[in-house]
């Protein structure tokens, strides 16, 4: 276990990690892989006990932080006090979507992971605007525009329908006031633009590919 989780793949050789430590286990979502692991390797960080109330019941855990290691790909990824650096992208990934669209999206997904709100809302913005025109909307029109283009023209699943009114207001925020846009915002448009790209490009490409 050791030798797997002590080295990375970089441009087809191997680095190895030195002087690895054992820690803690952790349970973690490692950022470079996406795969959910226990952890209890890597380089310890010596959190002074004094800093916590050690009356808390998450007390020992608190205590537990560092550079922990991936069992399956060996990269790092920080752990202390519940956060995680660097984080997880959000969202799905997709495989027939095409590759400008899925590119915007993918910044998304990262700047998701680096907590970045107000710039996922504004890159999901984008997208969904770009489908709307692609799907025969006028250009240059107001967020709204596009988003109640969608609804309109059913390109928006009846199950989705329920979101429409959300995710305008969070889209119309982003567009004219400076305004901070929260993780769970962040999270709306990201899962509601991931459901248009999977209804609009991944299905009907998958569909295809099964006849």
């Amino acid at each position: 276990m050791t030798q797997s989780i002590s080295q990375i793949k970089i441009a087809g050789n191997y680095a190895r990690w030195d002087s690895i430590q054992h820690l803690p286990s952790l349970d973690y979502v490692c950022w470079h892989c996406n795969t959910r692991i226990s952890s209890d390797i890597g380089y310890r960080l010596m959190v002074p006990a004094t800093i916590y109330n050690s009356s808390d019941p998450s007390y020992p855990d608190l205590l537990k932080a560092g550079i922990y290691l991936c069992h399956r790909c060996g990269y790092p990824t920080f752990l202390l006090d519940g956060k995680q650096v660097p984080g997880i992208a959000f969202g799905k990934a997709f495989r027939f979507v095409p590759e400008e669209v899925n590119n915007i999206y993918n910044e998304a997904r990262n700047c998701f992971r680096a907590n970045s709100f107000t710039a996922v809302v504004l890159l999901c913005r984008k997208i969904l605007m770009h489908i709307g025109v692609e799907q025969g909307a006028e250009q240059d029109k107001s967020f709204k525009y596009y988003v109640d283009y969608l609804s309109d023209h059913n390109l928006i699943t009846a199950t989705s329908l329920s979101w429409v009114d959300k995710i305008r207001k969070i889209g119309n925020q982003a567009n004219h006031e400076l305004i901070q846009n929260t993780k769970n915002e962040a999270k709306d448009i990201l899962t509601f633009t991931s459901m248009l790209l999977a209804t609009t490009y991944e299905y009907p490409a998958m569909e295809q590919e099964l006849d």
